[in-house]
C-alpha cells in the first residue's frame, strides 16, 4: 500500500494505491492527521480510486473503529476538527455503510464519494 500527500490551497489530498493493509491504512490516517495539523489543513480528500483489497466489510468496520479512535485522540491533543472525504471507484463502497454509520454515530466528519466533483463540493461546505 503506497500513499502520497498533495498540498493544495483549499485542502490536503492523500493519494492511496496498491493493496489495502489495515495496519498501514491506520498509519496513513495517523500521518494524515499530523500533516493536517502541521499544514493547518481542515479539509482532506482521501483518493482511494487506485486502492485494491478494501472490499471486506469487516476490514472497513475495523478501519472505521481504529480511525475514529485516532481522530478522537487527535482532537483531544488539540487538533482542529476536519472534514474528510473518501473518494473511491464506482463499487468501492458497496459494503462501507456499516462502517460509515459507526463513524457518524460518533460524530465523525467523514463522507464517501465516487464522484470527485461532489467530494470537492462537500469539502468546500461549511462544517455544521
Amino acid at each position: 500500500m503506497d500513499f502520497t500527500f498533495e498540498h493544495h490551497e483549499t485542502h490536503l489530498a492523500v493519494i492511496v494505491s496498491g493493496t489495502f493493509e489495515l495496519d498501514t491504512a491506520v498509519a496513513v490516517l495517523e500521518e494524515t492527521l499530523e500533516v493536517s495539523r502541521a499544514g493547518d489543513f481542515r479539509r482532506v480528500l482521501t483518493d482511494m480510486t487506485a486502492l485494491n483489497g478494501f472490499e471486506s466489510a469487516v476490514l472497513r468496520v475495523l478501519f472505521a473503529l481504529q480511525g475514529q479512535e485516532r481522530y478522537q485522540r487527535y482532537l483531544a491533543e488539540g487538533g482542529e476538527p476536519l472534514r474528510i472525504a473518501f473518494l473511491g471507484g464506482k463499487n468501492a463502497f458497496s459494503s462501507f455503510m456499516p462502517a460509515l454509520q459507526l463513524v457518524r454515530l460518533n460524530r465523525g466528519p467523514v463522507e464517501i464519494f465516487t464522484d470527485r466533483a461532489k467530494a470537492m463540493a462537500w469539502l468546500a461546505e461549511e462544517s455544521s
